[in-house]
């Protein structure tokens, strides 16, 4: 296999990994405790800097009751029924307590991602808001941030180029502007 080639199937095992975790509802620390293969080396396997190889692929396919071709074929369709396998549900029942491991608490551990996958769905964000506005509704869909927090994620949003932002006179709840200059946010 070229280099090309063998990078780019590198690359799509990588994104067969993150199905397979999409799929069993694991984020990487959880994938690494239920498989028993090092988060680091998991993380160089789904970026593509580490080549999968037969071996792993079997660990990692048999903890979902696969087996290890059927992740380096391409071709070859995962199952959701992974879902539901045994040692799935009982890896869920054992480690409940740690919510680091499964993506659906995700929206409660990081402030970013309720923004980043609710708040900019739902086009809020398609006119310029401020800091309060956005405080505000978050509050109405039960998310209560600081303006400190907001205002760091939304600085981290545009650093990444996902939404913008300028200086603006700072609107006042009562609808006048002030003086000071404060930032605007909108996709």
């Amino acid at each position: 296999m070229a280099k090309d080639e063998n990078a780019e199937y590198s690359k799509a095992l990588g994104e067969r990994i993150k199905m397979l975790m999409e799929i069993a509802g694991l984020e990487l620390p959880g994938i690494a405790e239920f498989t028993k293969i090092s988060d680091s080396h998991l993380y160089s396997l789904i970026n593509g800097t580490r080549n999968l190889t037969g071996k792993t692929a079997e660990k990692l396919a048999n903890s979902f009751g696969l087996e290890g071709w059927m992740l380096l074929n391409l071709n070859h369709k995962i199952p959701h029924s992974i879902r539901k396998s045994t040692k799935l549900l009982e890896f869920y029942a054992n480690f409940k307590n740690v919510p680091e491991y499964f993506s659906e608490t995700i929206d409660t551990r990081k402030a970013s991602s309720f923004i980043e996958k609710k708040l900019l769905k739902s086009n809020f964000l398609s006119t310029p808001k401020f800091i309060w506005e956005i405080s505000a509704e978050c509050s109405s869909k039960g998310h209560k941030y600081s303006s400190k927090q907001l205002s760091q994620i939304l600085t981290y949003l545009v650093h990444k180029q996902i939404i913008k932002s300028e200086k603006r006179p700072i609107k006042l709840r009562n609808g006048k502007f002030g003086k000071r200059m404060v930032d605007v946010f909108w996709e």
